[in-house]
C-alpha cells in the first residue's frame, strides 16, 4: 500500500471536505440504522410525529415540517425494516470507502466510485418507485463525491 501524492490544492480541499462530510454521514446512517433496527415496528411516523408536531401546532403551513410528516405518514408497515437495512449497509460502505480514500489505497478509487454509482443507481430508482424526496439529497452527495473521487485520482494517477 504505496501512498499516493496530493492533488492540487483546491481539489485537495474539497476532497478532504466532502470526504470528512461522507465520513459524518456514513456514522449517521450507522446509528440510525442502528436504532431503526433496534427499535419497535412503527418507529418512523411516531418519530417524526415527535419532531414535528410542535412546529405544525406554531405554523400548519411549514413546507418542511408537513414534507416530513406527510412522507412519514405514507410509509407502509414495513419500511422501518427496509430503512435499518438501508441506513445500514450505506452507513458501512460509506465509512469504509472514506477510511480507503483517505489513507489514499490505491483501489479504492476505483471500489468508492463503483460503489457511488451503485448508492445512486439504487437511489434513484427507489425515488422512481417511492417518490421520496429525501433520497434526492443523498443521491447528489454521492455525484459530488464521485466527481471528487476522478478529479483526485485523475491528478494523482501519473505522480507516483
Amino acid at each position: 500500500m504505496h501512498p499516493l501524492p496530493k492533488a492540487s490544492p483546491l481539489v485537495e480541499w474539497a476532497y478532504r471536505l466532502f470526504l470528512f462530510g461522507q465520513g459524518l454521514l456514513g456514522t449517521f446512517q450507522f446509528v440510525g440504522g442502528m436504532a431503526l433496527a433496534l427499535a419497535p415496528t412503527g418507529s418512523i411516523p411516531k418519530i417524526v410525529d415527535w419532531l414535528v408536531r410542535n412546529e405544525l401546532a406554531q405554523d400548519p403551513t411549514d413546507p418542511i415540517a408537513k414534507i416530513l410528516f406527510d412522507w412519514a405518514a405514507a410509509l407502509g408497515p414495513g419500511a422501518d425494516g427496509v430503512y435499518a437495512i438501508y441506513l445500514l449497509g450505506h452507513g458501512i460502505l460509506n465509512l469504509f470507502v472514506v477510511t480507503t480514500l483517505f489513507f489514499r489505497v490505491r483501489w479504492a478509487y476505483h471500489f468508492a466510485m463503483t460503489v457511488l454509482w451503485g448508492f445512486v443507481a439504487f437511489q434513484l430508482v427507489e425515488f422512481a418507485i417511492q417518490r421520496d424526496p429525501l433520497l434526492l439529497p443523498l443521491t447528489i452527495i454521492d455525484l459530488l463525491v464521485i466527481i471528487l473521487v476522478w478529479l483526485e485520482r485523475r491528478q494523482t494517477r501519473g505522480k507516483v
